[in-house]
């Protein structure tokens, strides 16, 4: 296809039942997104859209289809009025963002012996009974499918503390989960930390094949080397290392220490070190790079098509004698913007090499 068939609508919060097709007036369509955080989307429609009268921030929304397909939601979250330039800038943020706007109100809250998973989703449940003048109103994101493995031995959550935050927390300790707010019936729902999608018929390549990539950058750093790496838990220790002993010649020994304390099952220690040190025994690679836009080029990986935020997909590369052959890289955030013609331009990735470098 030349361009991709998008369609932009507005709705009510409350519903997410369109009101108004705003895909022949809003300009300047841009999506920041990153895995495990609200993402946003940024538009412009002109004072006289029939849309207009529908820009209350969080009261409306924002629904993104593409080919039939809606890939994005999200509340309006700011409004700008341009009355000399007669036109309305506007900001929407995803679902998520609901929850960061929720407090453990009640009291404390201990669960002993619960999935990680579990704990975000009691999590949620608590923003979800929260009550004003004893009316419960929930944020209208609801528990979907979770498919964490790690388990804490005993998690608290303190009074007053953020409950978006405390989920975000949760993504960010060693083996913790990923989550994605489906966009069409706001679940959230969680995978485990090494569960996610290998695309490998999704093929970038700079100076090869399809040449479907305006530049690469390739990083080398040794600061968050581990070829020795130390979990600890409630009831143990697990140890890992490279048993390249070439590579331990070489390089030294870089020793990494992980306190996790919630969690007891050695198992899952092990895993965890195995993981650390099997990314991390050589220096990190970071790679980068930027893919040409939609219609510029003949084959060109689509966006929430071919992949989506979170997966594995592949890179070629080659310049005079340095190359980058077929290597899998994770996409953890990037920016889409998309023209009045339907065209889109993916910038801005945030990668990782899912191996080390030398």
């Amino acid at each position: 296809m030349s361009h991709s068939d998008w369609q932009f609508f507005l709705a009510e919060s409350t519903d997410m039942i369109p009101l108004v097709d705003i895909s022949h007036e809003c300009t300047g369509k841009s999506f920041t997104l990153s895995l495990n955080r609200p993402g946003s989307f940024n538009f412009t429609i002109p004072m006289f859209s029939n849309g207009a009268q529908f820009t209350e921030p969080s009261k409306y929304c924002v629904i993104a289809q593409k080919n039939d397909v809606i890939v994005w939601s999200g509340a309006l979250w700011t409004k700008s009025e341009k009355f000399a330039a007669e036109k309305i800038e506007l900001s929407a943020v995803g679902w998520f963002q609901y929850l960061m706007k929720r407090f453990i109100t009640d009291a404390s809250h201990t669960y002993t012996t619960v999935n990680q998973g579990v704990a975000a989703f009691n999590l949620l449940a608590l923003a979800n009974a929260q009550t004003i003048d004893a009316v419960t109103r929930p944020t209208w994101i609801t528990a979907g499918s979770n498919t964490s493995t790690t388990t804490y031995t005993s998690k608290k959550f303190e009074r007053w503390q953020n409950i978006g935050q405390e989920i975000l927390n949760l993504t960010e300790v060693e083996a913790g989960f990923d989550f994605v707010i489906d966009p069409d019936t706001r679940e959230m729902n969680i995978s485990n930390w090494d569960d996610y999608l290998d695309n490998t018929n999704a093929h970038f390549a700079f100076n090869f094949g399809p040449e479907n990539v305006v530049d690469v950058t390739r990083d080398t750093n040794a600061d968050d080397m581990s070829n020795q790496t130390y979990v600890t838990g409630q009831y143990g220790t697990a140890e890992s290392h490279d048993t390249n002993t070439t590579h331990q010649i070489e390089y030294g020994i870089h020793q990494n220490v992980i306190q996790i304390n919630e969690v007891s099952d050695t198992a899952i220690l092990a895993a965890i070190s195995n993981a650390e040190t099997a990314i991390n025994s050589l220096p990190r690679v970071i790679i980068n790079f930027d893919p040409h836009a939609e219609g510029m080029v003949q084959s060109i990986p689509h966006l929430f098509e071919d992949y989506n935020l979170g997966d594995k997909v592949y890179l070629t590369a080659k310049r005079d004698e340095e190359e980058i052959l077929n290597q899998g890289i994770r996409l953890f955030g990037l920016t889409l913007t998309i023209d009045e013609n339907g065209n889109e331009k993916v910038s801005s990735l945030q990668t990782t090499s899912q191996t080390g470098g030398g």
